[in-house]
């Protein structure tokens, strides 16, 4: 109540400045007659809340100031032939992440992929040259992003693309290019894939901090960094099994893209940094030079125009109204698609409600609005994006309880990103069909449990606890007790019964036999192409391919995606006000290849989640792309 009393005239001030934002921006659409790319014809889905004044004030602000550069050329016509300029920077995610101050951070795969398909039903573009800046995004979404721009270039248009510094990210996605430009005094990177575990457990041993974690399958390692000194043989085992399919992926990538026999892409990947002039040569770039100078070098004698990445802004006015909450968010009542998105580790309870639903899986509001698209006979079929290392066994039980009861009465389709691994291939596992990329991690069939136990470790600094109890087990889970030997039992029977309900569901779902499964559970994670071999998915395909598919099986070709979560609304954001984390980026450890820091970050962050939930079907893996 203080917060709000205290911040009444901010929040007045900030109603007004959104009210005039929402009409100036109303009056300069009806002014503006430029083509965007940037209409994508969802239902329901908008710019993350107040991100979407920032994208109404953005377009209040795109005409260039007198010493910025042009947004086109002089001779520009959108009537007649010319070139596309798009520029990308940061990370690719499968949903931007919320900020309440902020415009959302990062590039959603999906708005970057609908605005490429959007050019190529303009007849009058012929090209696109791709400028990128930093890009970070995990393997499969590279993958994903690749696949996009060999989209694109069947087409017949051509595909140009420049960077000031070329990771092995970039090359990895620039390789589907036509010609790739560098900056002079850049630099590419082509530095392969890597995994770099770390362990704990001797610091925890030094401080008499008892680790007590139990694995119900044999490669079920998620807790290793805090039970062993080093990575086990089958950890090892499955860790260069992922690395085998990433590197023989980037491998294959540069050699058919850039011309190479596999001798010469190994030799330069074992060389590893290049200068501008050094890549040229080893004809990893096509042209060392200004962007400016590329642009012109390959548009010939066409004009060109900057192009925009999809943002959901059709009627700001409407969409404001809806962002106040004095209108409710529009559903369609026409046969349609729902593209539900699963993002995050899943998590018991309510969560953090439409705001959290951007990079958690809270059992609740998922369970809810698959319950209400399952029952909404205008929802023709449903596609299920999941991007999840997993969590909680019991939100995942009652997650995949639902898309059980959805799967009866319409079509269900789960498209596997980054990783749909435990939890994350738990709710994906009763799906009507499921697709995957070839990179994507996977499988991970098993559970993990524990806690961390402080008692030993604060007796070293004089602070005794004395537990009273009535009842054998009534301590069982205070963080200041060890376990029994029978309370391990107890503990491992537990996870036991979890284990055989998740091999049980995957059995029936996958329509493999119970022995079949045990052989390929144990805790193991398998990469999208050893996954299809195994049946544990069904076809290699990415978020395009599985919605392609769900209009296919229901014959709406042309039918809008309703797409869930919605944009916040200012309620929602006032609900989540105490649990709201502030602006910041905020990425798992499989989004952020190059950040050593994300990787401790991520280990602790797990930690964690054992104080609520002590069972999980979780997974963890030190993989990096690009280093």
């Amino acid at each position: 109540m203080q917060f709000f009393a205290k911040s009444s005239r901010s929040w007045s001030l900030f109603l007004a400045l959104a009210l005039t934002i929402g009409c100036k921006a109303k009056e300069q659409q009806s002014q503006d007659s430029r083509e965007e790319t940037e209409d994508n014809g969802d239902s329901g889905a908008g710019s993350p809340a107040v991100g979407m004044m920032g994208a109404l004030l953005s377009n209040q602000l795109s005409n260039p100031g007198p010493y910025d550069p042009p947004v086109k050329s002089e001779d520009f016509d959108s009537a007649k032939d010319h070139l596309v300029s798009l520029e990308i920077s940061g990370a690719f995610v499968d949903l931007a992440t919320f900020a309440v101050w902020k415009s959302p951070v990062g590039i959603e795969l999906r708005k970057f992929e609908e605005s490429l398909a959007k050019l190529t039903n303009e007849d009058h573009v012929k090209s696109l040259v791709l400028r990128a800046d930093s890009l970070t995004m995990s393997m499969s979404l590279a993958e994903e992003l690749r696949n996009a721009l060999l989209r694109f270039k069947a087409t017949g248009r051509k595909l140009w693309c420049y960077g000031e510094t070329l990771s092995t990210t970039s090359i990895y996605v620039f390789s589907a290019c036509d010609q790739i430009g560098i900056a002079p005094v850049g630099g590419v990177e082509v530095s392969g894939v890597s995994a770099v575990p770390i362990h704990i457990h001797d610091l925890l041993s030094k401080f008499n901090v008892k680790a007590q974690f139990i694995h119900i399958g044999d490669f079920k390692g998620a807790a290793e960094p805090l039970t062993l000194s080093k990575p086990s043989p089958a950890m090892q085992k499955t860790l260069g099994a992922v690395l085998d399919t990433w590197f023989g992926s980037l491998v294959s990538a540069i050699q058919n893209g850039r011309g190479l026999e596999k001798s010469q892409v190994l030799a330069l990947i074992d060389k590893g940094v290049f200068q501008p002039e050094q890549a040229l040569a080893a004809k990893l770039v096509d042209s060392v030079t200004t962007f400016s100078s590329f642009r012109d070098q390959v548009r010939g004698e066409l004009p060109w125009t900057e192009g925009k990445i999809g943002s959901d802004i059709k009627d700001s006015l409407g969409q404001l109204n809806t962002l106040l909450g004095l209108t409710p968010p529009k559903r369609s009542s026409a046969p349609h698609i729902a593209l539900v998105y699963a993002v995050g580790s899943v998590v018991d309870g309510p969560g953090r409600g439409t705001i959290g639903a951007r990079d958690e899986i809270a059992s609740r509001p998922l369970a809810s609005a698959l319950r209400i698209l399952g029952d909404d006979e205008a929802v023709k079929a449903i596609v299920l994006r999941v991007n999840s290392p997993g969590g909680s066994a019991l939100a995942s039980e009652m997650i995949w309880r639902e898309v059980d009861a959805a799967v009866k009465k319409k079509p269900v389709i789960v498209s596997m990103s980054t990783y749909a691994a435990s939890g994350g291939y738990y709710i994906s596992s009763g799906a009507t069909k499921i697709f995957a990329l070839g990179n994507t991690l996977t499988g991970s069939i098993g559970v993990v449990g524990g806690k961390l136990a402080y008692g030993d470790a604060l007796s070293k600094f004089g602070v005794n606890s004395y537990p009273i109890t009535r009842g054998k087990r009534a301590a069982m889970w205070s963080p200041l007790v060890t376990w029994s030997k029978d309370d391990l039992e107890v503990i491992r029977d537990i996870m036991g019964g979890v284990y055989t309900i998740f091999t049980k569901r995957v059995s029936e779902g996958r329509k493999i036999s119970p022995e079949k499964v045990e052989e390929i559970a144990q805790g193991r994670v398998w990469t999208g192409v050893t996954a299809e071999t195994i049946k544990l998915v069904d076809e290699i395909g990415g978020l395009h391919d599985a919605i392609a598919h769900a209009r296919t099986l229901t014959d709406l070709p042309e039918a809008e995606l309703e797409v869930y979560p919605p944009a916040p609304t200012l309620p929602d954001i006032l609900k989540s006000f105490g649990g709201i984390r502030a602006p910041q980026i905020t990425i798992p450890l499989f989004e952020n290849p190059s950040a050593i820091q994300a990787l401790g970050n991520n280990l602790f962050t797990w930690i964690g989640t054992f104080e609520k939930t002590n069972i999980q079907t979780r997974s963890l893996l030190p993989l990096f792309f690009d280093l």
